[in-house]
C-alpha cells in the first residue's frame, strides 16, 4: 500500500516536473525572425521617428521581461492582454493596415488570473499562420465571457491559401500550461475551416493564485 502511494506520488511529480520544463522552455523562446524583424524596423525608425522607435523598444522589453519572468507564475488577464497588445503594436509596424484587431472581453473580470504567456503565443501564431498568409491581411478577434465560474476566451483569425495547420506547438504548450495550472478543469479546443482558425480556451475563474507544491500558506 505505501509503496503504491509512493510510486503514484513519484509518477505525479515526474509528470509535473516534465510539464514545468516544457513551460520553462517556452518562456525562454522568442521567435528569432520576429526579433530580427523588430530590431530592423526599430533601426529604420530611429532617425525619422525616434519617439515611435522608443515606444517599440519599450514594447519589446516588455515581451522579454514576460518571457524571462518567474516560471509557472500567474498574471491578470489585463496584464496578459496588455502584453498581447504590445506585441501586436510591434507587428503592426511591419504589417501596417494588413493587421487589424478587435477585442471584446465582455463580463470577464480584468483581475482574473491565468498562467503567464497563455495568449501571446497563440496571437503570434494567428499572425504567422493567418494574417501573413492573406494578401489583404485580416482581423484577429478575441472574445471573452464569464460563464458561471468558468472563463471562456475565443481567438479567431483568417486563413488563406496553403496556410498549413499552424498552432501546433503553441497549442501543445498552452494546453500543458493550462493542465499544470488548472488540471482537468481547463480545456483548449481548435476549430479550422478553409478560411478561419478558431482557438477556444476555458479555465476556472481565479482571483487569487493557488499555492504551489512546496509553498506554505
Amino acid at each position: 500500500g505505501l509503496r503504491y502511494l509512493y510510486l503514484q506520488h513519484a509518477l505525479t511529480q515526474r509528470v509535473h516536473d516534465e510539464l514545468r520544463l516544457r513551460i520553462d522552455a517556452l518562456q525562454a523562446r522568442i521567435r528569432p525572425h520576429f526579433l530580427f524583424n523588430t530590431l530592423n524596423t526599430i533601426a529604420a525608425l530611429i532617425r525619422g521617428q525616434p519617439r515611435l522607435a522608443e515606444t517599440a523598444l519599450e514594447n519589446l522589453a516588455d515581451l522579454f521581461r514576460a518571457s524571462l519572468g518567474q516560471q509557472g507564475s500567474f498574471v491578470t488577464l489585463a496584464d496578459e492582454v496588455s502584453l498581447c497588445l504590445h506585441y501586436l503594436d510591434l507587428e503592426r509596424l511591419r504589417l501596417g493596415t494588413r493587421l487589424r484587431v478587435e477585442w471584446s472581453l465582455g463580463n470577464v473580470p480584468e483581475a482574473a488570473l491565468l498562467p503567464a504567456l497563455t495568449l501571446q503565443p497563440l496571437v503570434e501564431n494567428a499572425i504567422c499562420h493567418g494574417i501573413e498568409t492573406c494578401r489583404e491581411g485580416g482581423t484577429i478577434h478575441l472574445q471573452g465571457r464569464l460563464d458561471h465560474d468558468m472563463i471562456i476566451l475565443c481567438l479567431c483569425n483568417p486563413r488563406c491559401g496553403d496556410a498549413g495547420p499552424g498552432h501546433g506547438l503553441a497549442m501543445s504548450n498552452t494546453r500543458q500550461r493550462l493542465a499544470l495550472s488548472f488540471g482537468a478543469k481547463a480545456r483548449l479546443e481548435l476549430r479550422q475551416t478553409e478560411h478561419t482558425c478558431e482557438v477556444t480556451l476555458a479555465f476556472p475563474y481565479l482571483s487569487k493564485a493557488p499555492i504551489s507544491k512546496g509553498e506554505s500558506a
